[in-house]
């Protein structure tokens, strides 16, 4: 069996190409038998007991020797293969670490480069946004800031550990501040106005949104971002807008000067606190200014007029007659103030500013405020200042023509009063000598008329008509005197049936022109004196007779429109019609318009009275040849009624 392996494994290693393994083991062989040789002739053994021995011998110590290289060299070439094995695995598995060395390094560069990007881009955003940013800790400390910032306040954000916020707002403006700051810790948006002073010392408002910072994207616990927008445009035109709605309305609701300076003074030191205000109005009558309003009347030293002319000194005067405003940031750098305003120096004062109150190029008055602190007058103040000023002195401007207009109102009807006295007077007392003419010419008629020749009967029974046209012109004065005099009572009267009324009057007249009315059936029930209405129909209907006389088929309509507080009731005629520079014209007394119809133009002017007496207006539209439209209205009292059409 042996003997199979050793030749087993010579074929082996031969059909391999071991030939070093199989010459080693076959040289074994030799040198084993050689050896068994030595030491079978040593022992003087016969010589082919000695050569099978030795060949055996050699045979098994070669097999021996030759297993024992066998199993080395054979573990050896496992272990190599293996080895082999796993080196190639090795390397497999370096190269695709490598691979994945290199794919996560282009990754990570291509992340950083993205970060790297979007950091830049946000950085380009935050500083290029308009808008302020802060970035704040959660005790107030601004941690960050956008360029905004730094152009706002004219400041180097790198020494940001120097900033104050909070040492830069107003102590209203800083307690909104951190109340605002505060909420956002439990995640709540919140917004707010804040005003900051900019180093050229204009006041900026803002509005401010204040907001959480999100902890994932920050290590700033309970940290917080303020957005600032300017709004300091918006802000000035709507407080602009506000003074100037308060002051028209001082002026609605108090009359007198001293009532409405007082209000006026509270709204111009809204803005201006702490300060003290001098109104000055200004008499053309006398040209002088006359102190009107002091916050503190008790100052002393406070000049109480002033004539406006060259050489009076003081800084109101001077105002007054250049029409130009004058602001002073510091009064002790004026050193003419010590003596001409004195009492600046006894309340302290600090800046002052004087500006004219003109409107329509006339002076009203003028206007000093002088602060108790220091101030430096920007252009947005000198422009609210001139704002405020101009709609003060508009005010003034329409109360001074309120009260003339008032005055003259007054005065009018006093004149009205006067004169109606008059009218009833003189119509009175002709009425008393033309009842004897008309009875000494009935008298002489009755005796004479037969015996006289006509010259003589044509000039009596001119006498009568005459004093017939000159009794109808006293009637009517003396109706005209009485309204607006006389105590009547409220009617409630049904328009369809008075107007029907008062045109079978006309019944004559209607039938002889041929002439076509038409009543509305939905003339309304109206509450008003029944003669007076009847008076304004008799004179309208009779107008609308009279002017259509000359035309083919005469028409006339009456009508009401209903409107929401009054009924406008309407007379048109397809008459001669107005011209429209006659439409006041003819509603005058004694005046009547471009027409040869008769008349005393008087009529008219009744029916204006009447209207405008119970709270009514009357209007004309019309067109020459066009007919005439006489519009007039009655305020509602009762619904209106039906009725049933009627064609006249």
């Amino acid at each position: 069996m042996t003997i199979r392996k050793i030749i087993d494994a010579f074929y082996q290693a031969l059909k391999r190409n071991e030939v070093q393994l199989a010459v080693f083991a076959f040289f074994l062989c030799v040198f084993g038998a050689l050896i068994f040789s030595v030491l079978l002739v040593y022992l003087r053994l016969p010589s082919a007991l000695t050569i099978f021995i030795a060949v055996l011998g050699g045979v098994t110590v070669g097999v021996s020797i030759g297993g024992v290289v066998y199993s080395v060299v054979k573990r050896n070439r496992e272990l190599t293969e293996s080895l082999q094995r796993a080196t190639e695995s090795l390397n497999e598995a370096n190269s695709r670490l490598q691979l994945y060395n290199e794919s996560l390094a282009s990754t990570v560069k291509r992340r950083t480069e993205e970060l790297l990007f979007a950091e830049l881009q946000y950085r380009s955003l935050f500083d290029s946004t308009a808008e302020l940013i802060f970035i704040c800790a959660s005790d107030y400390r601004v941690i960050e800031v956008n360029r905004a910032v730094e152009i706002f306040f004219d400041w180097d954000r790198n020494s940001l550990q120097e900033f104050n916020l909070l040492g830069r707002l107003s102590p209203e403006d800083a307690a909104r501040f951190i109340d605002a700051a505060n909420a956002t810790k439990s995640g709540e948006l919140i917004e707010t106005e804040i005003s900051l002073l900019a180093p050229s010392g204009k006041t900026h408002f803002f509005k401010a949104e204040f907001s959480p910072l999100a902890s994932d994207i920050t290590p700033i616990k309970d940290g917080f971002k303020v957005l600032m927008q300017d709004i300091t445009l918006e802000k000035r035109s709507r407080l602009e807008r506000e003074a100037i709605i308060k002051v028209s309305d001082i002026f609605n609701q108090f009359e007198t000067l001293p009532e409405i300076a007082r209000h006026i003074a509270t709204e111009f030191k809204a803005f201006f606190e702490p300060a003290l205000l001098l109104f000055y109005h200004y008499n053309d009558a006398t040209n002088k200014l006359v102190l009107v309003h002091a916050d503190d009347p008790n100052i002393p030293e406070i000049t109480q007029t002033y004539e406006v002319k060259e050489d009076t000194k003081g800084i109101a005067p001077k105002v007054a007659l250049t029409k130009k405003a004058i602001f002073i940031d510091d009064v002790f750098k004026e050193p003419q103030l010590k003596c001409v305003e004195k009492y600046m120096m006894s309340v302290s004062g600090k800046s002052l500013f004087t500006v004219p109150l003109v409107a329509s190029e006339q002076l009203q008055g003028v206007l000093q405020i002088l602060t108790l602190r220091q101030r430096q007058f920007s252009e947005d103040d000198k422009r609210f200042v001139h704002i405020l000023a101009s709609a003060f002195a508009e005010g003034l401007y329409r109360k001074k023509l309120r009260d003339a207009l008032a005055e003259a109102n007054r005065t009018l009807a006093e004149k009205n009063a006067e004169l109606e006295q008059f009218v009833y007077s003189v119509s009175h007392d002709l009425r008393a000598p033309l009842i004897s003419i008309q009875g000494f010419a009935s008298r002489v008629q009755e005796l004479y008329y037969d015996k006289m020749e006509y010259e003589a009967r044509f000039a009596l029974e001119r006498i009568r008509y005459n004093a017939k046209v000159m009794e109808d012109m006293i009637t009517e004065l003396l109706d005209l005197s009485r309204v607006g005099r006389e105590t009547v009572k409220m009617d409630e009267i049904y328009l369809y049936e008075l107007v029907s009324t008062v045109l079978e009057n006309y019944r004559g007249h209607i039938d002889a022109q041929r002439t076509k009315v038409h009543i509305s059936p939905d003339l309304p029930v109206v509450l008003f004196p029944r003669r007076r209405l009847e008076q304004v129909f008799t004179n309208l209907i009779g107008n609308a007779i009279r002017y259509t006389a000359k035309v083919e088929n005469p028409c006339i309509s009456i009508y009401a429109i209903d409107h929401p507080d009054v009924f406008e009731i309407v007379v048109k005629d397809n008459g001669i019609g107005i011209a429209k520079k006659d439409f006041e014209k003819v509603f005058r007394l004694f005046e009547r318009g471009s027409s040869d119809q008769p008349g005393f133009g008087i009529g008219l002017a009744i029916v204006k009275k009447v209207v405008e007496q119970y709270g009514g207006k009357i209007w004309i539209e019309s067109e020459v040849g066009q007919g005439a439209e006489f519009h007039f209205t009655i305020k509602k009292r009762a619904p209106s009624v039906q009725a049933s059409t009627q064609t006249i």
